[in-house]
């Protein structure tokens, strides 16, 4: 099925590239370039127009003269925002400089630092290179409320002949946004209530205490000291990193003798319900099969010791976040080469298709979630199925970080394991390229940015979606509500294909792969078992094995580890 879509997908580009005088062959690099930072600091105080950071698009904002409800000077506007647009990809954001950490081949890791987890795991990622909010692929003035529409009690809502997030040049030539519009009747999904009458399970908790004492303890934190002993058995070696959730420390097993990651889960009732949640699905995911088989979190022990409860699985290295930022920061070498993205992405949809298998969906699915198992090796481990949740529960939709948040969920319609499925199609471009792919400020704007990118939204998936009014004016314009003035303002994307944006990549399979994995209509994306059979995994890139690399020196040659 991959096979015979992407040939014919190739046949089209080249038959595209022929007419504007391109050659074929001009897009088969398998590596887009990096300049040196001294060439992106020059380029940074020689470009005269503000560009967009990721999409090489100029930061324009429309204004109430050239927006007035779809009359004005809509065609040089959208002219005035492509004339800035680079012909050649767009250098990738240089993340700010990471602290010095180092590591061998696959011995100890040193703490992770800086960044740590945000409570709110769905905000949006923020970090120091974060553009401003006129420079993220999309073009965005004034609206007005007359656009705005609820869905009617009988469900008829408005059709959408041009389906939602299309272009400028669409608006100017075919869309009156003085006219009426016709409704037709719909089906909106609406959630379903869980099943009932499912047979009762249940596990163990065991709860360790001192004998002879009673009392709540002294500090609500479990206290952190090196050397000191959890529970009889564990002893405290190092502080890794802490989040909202939880802190994590490495341990020494005293009874195995094995070095192993502890997640001490803070003092709360609400996270003390997710931690059983988690540890639940862990135990079903571990009895399913070989967890280094499927590439996901080994769950060895968890209890309950001092108001805490305490989940103890393998130590694991950096996630692909901080790793990624340090590699480009100290590190001679860039790591994520395209055979190794390939590596990871086999390994990621290998563990996706296990436990979608089960009917489960991870549902945060980001690259502080995928974590290194082996670096020479370029083995990961998917983590954190504390927001997991069955195909058949309740769904909501605020679950997934934004920027990988599928636009099924934020539009409201039915969804299944598909959305991890878009989570990948955002994380591997990040990888090659050091950028958020879908950044944002706000779920309106990121909405139109995908539509951009991916193509508009369809027809039939703004019917199904119960918030499509939260986003989507009744012409099928993206749409937000200012909270601080109360005021309407449309977005509209500032580019209108996933080939004019900088993947990290010009190979084919790789850029098919991704276009696969973002297929707006989630109905129409392939699973993560499908999307195993595409030939972008089963072609031959080179090796992923490497040995420890080589770390910058302050003079900017390779110096060993």
């Amino acid at each position: 099925m991959f096979e015979e879509e992407w040939h014919l997908h190739q046949h089209q580009q080249q038959e595209i590239e022929s007419a504007a005088g391109a050659s074929p062959s001009q897009t088969t690099e398998t590596i887009v370039p990096r300049p040196a930072a001294s060439e992106v600091a020059a380029t940074a105080q020689t470009a005269a127009p503000a560009v967009d950071e990721d999409l090489g698009v100029g930061a324009v904002t429309v204004n109430s003269d050239t927006l007035a409800v779809g009359i004005g000077s809509v065609a040089s506007l959208r002219a005035s925002a492509m004339s800035t647009k680079d012909d050649q990809p767009s250098t990738p954001t240089q993340k700010p400089a990471a602290t010095g950490r180092s590591r061998d081949e696959d011995g100890n890791n040193p703490p992770p630092s800086g960044r740590q987890n945000s409570v709110d795991q769905n905000d949006v990622r923020e970090d120091s290179s974060s553009p401003t909010h006129g420079k993220y692929g999309i073009v965005s003035g004034p609206g007005s409320e007359d656009q705005l529409w609820e869905l009617a009690e009988d469900n008829v809502a408005p059709r959408f002949p041009y389906g939602a997030g299309f272009s400028l040049e669409v608006l100017h030539a075919s869309v009156d946004m003085n006219a009426d519009v016709a409704h037709v009747v719909t089906s909106p999904y609406l959630k379903e209530p869980p099943p009932t009458g499912l047979p009762l399970e249940s596990f163990e908790l065991k709860v360790i205490y001192e004998a002879g004492r009673t009392g709540f303890e002294e500090a609500k934190d479990f206290p952190i000291v090196p050397n000191t002993v959890i529970a009889g058995r564990y002893q405290i070696l190092q502080y890794l990193d802490s989040a909202a959730f939880s802190r994590a420390v490495k341990c020494l097993d005293l009874k195995h003798k094995h070095e192993v990651c502890i997640k001490i889960i803070r003092n709360s009732k609400d996270f003390f319900d997710q931690s059983l949640d988690e540890i639940k699905l862990l135990q079903w995911i571990n009895a399913q099969g070989n967890a280094d088989d499927h590439c996901v979190l080994q769950l060895y022990d968890f209890f309950y010791f001092k108001e805490h409860i305490f989940i103890v699985c393998e130590l694991l290295r950096d996630n692909l976040y901080e790793f990624s930022k340090y590699n480009r920061e100290q590190e001679a070498e860039f790591y994520f080469t395209l055979a190794r993205v390939q590596h990871i992405a086999r390994q990621v949809l290998t563990g996706l298709a296990f436990i979608h298998d089960m009917n489960l969906m991870h549902c945060d699915l980001k690259p502080e979630n995928i974590l290194i198992k082996s670096y020479s090796r370029c083995e990961i481990r998917v983590i954190d199925f504390g927001s997991s949740c069955f195909t058949t529960d309740n769904l909501s939709s605020y679950i997934q970080s934004r920027c990988y948040r599928a636009p099924e969920v934020v539009l409201g319609c039915h969804y299944d394991g598909r959305i991890d499925v878009w989570s990948v199609g955002c994380i591997l471009p990040e990888l090659l390229t050091g950028t958020v792919m879908f950044h944002n400020k706000t779920v309106s704007g990121m909405l139109a940015r995908i539509a951009g990118v991916c193509g508009p939204f369809p027809e039939r998936m703004l019917h199904e979606g119960r918030h499509s009014c939260r986003f989507v004016t009744k012409h099928g314009v993206f749409y937000e509500t200012k909270e601080s003035t109360g005021e309407i303002e449309y977005h509209f994307p500032a580019t209108s294909s996933l080939d004019q944006l900088d993947l990290g990549s010009n190979d084919p399979l790789f850029r098919d792969f991704i276009r696969k994995a973002l297929t707006v209509d989630h109905t129409l994306r392939p699973t993560a078992k499908e999307l195993l059979d595409h030939p972008f995994l089963k072609h031959d890139y080179g090796a992923v094995y490497s040995p420890p690399p080589a770390k910058k020196s302050k003079g900017g040659s390779a110096s060993p580890i």
